[in-house]
């Protein structure tokens, strides 16, 4: 059986996960990258470095992000959110951080997410330098999906 997701079921699944495949672009250029995030209705926050997604959403800051989980070929549901791309400095930024920090201590078993967990209040000066870039996306609409045998 598919079917589409309840409002409930959308918020549960994009509260359960970290990782999702932000999909931007401007012109000619699509551009798809997984990135790990946070959800804090009716945002999501992330954080990344000086690249290409920046460059692009900065360009065009409308965007669309998608979360799965997949149990197995025939037991999975999924979410697609598009929104706004919006850059975080100061006061935000450290919010922004603090939200990250909280969904992902948890789950920290990189060096990578380690060194976003102690990416301090005094760093988001580095933020501010463009160094370092803490995102939220504002969710304007949202759509789920599921198969369940």
């Amino acid at each position: 059986m598919t079917g589409s997701l309840t409002e409930f079921q959308i918020e549960t699944l994009l509260t359960s996960q970290v990782v999702a495949r932000l999909g931007c672009g401007h012109g000619d250029e699509l551009y798809v990258v997984p990135v790990l995030f946070a959800y804090d209705k009716p945002y999501v926050y992330s954080h990344t470095r000086e690249g290409r997604k920046v460059a692009l959403m900065r360009q065009q800051p409308q965007v669309c992000m998608e979360v799965d989980q997949i149990d197995n070929l025939s037991n999975w549901r999924s979410v697609i959110i598009w929104g706004k791309f919006e850059e975080l400095t100061g006061n935000a930024a450290e919010d922004g951080l603090q939200i990250l920090k909280n969904r992902l201590y948890p789950l920290t078993t990189s060096s990578y997410s380690q060194s976003l967990l102690d990416l301090q209040a005094k760093d988001v000066a580095r933020v501010e330098q463009r160094a370092e870039v803490i995102y939220r996306i504002r969710v304007e609409r949202q759509s789920g999906r599921f198969e369940k045998t």
